[in-house]
């Protein structure tokens, strides 16, 4: 299992079969790629407004974790996946949180290995 498998599965993505992880890897990319590229335009820009709109963008999950307005637009825009050629995401299963406190109980902390 390659370093990214392992991420996602510690993310909640652990009922997935490896075929359905390679397909949403390039998906889950998508939310911190658009997020970062933002955040360097504020900055360069110096424009506090993208960033207190990127600063909104990333609490709204905190409330609605499955409705990040980002994986929204991946998933129910028919632009998006199809360019990049790849499937929808599936819902967010559990915290990462909790998720890597299972692993570090369960089996040992294997994201410091």
């Amino acid at each position: 299992m390659d370093f990214q498998t392992q991420c996602m599965v510690q993310q909640g993505y652990s009922r997935l079969t490896r075929a359905e992880l390679e397909s949403i890897k390039w998906g889950l990319r998508f939310t911190p790629t658009v997020c970062m590229l933002g955040s360097a335009c504020g900055l360069l820009m110096l424009n506090p407004y993208i960033l207190f709109g990127l600063a909104v963008l990333g609490i709204v999950p905190f409330w609605f974790p499955d409705k990040h307005p980002l994986d929204l637009l991946y998933n129910y825009n028919r632009v998006v996946a199809p360019l990049i050629g790849a499937t929808r995401l599936p819902p967010k299963l559990r915290a990462i949180l909790v998720a890597m406190e299972f692993d570090i109980t369960k089996r040992g902390c294997r994201c410091c290995a």
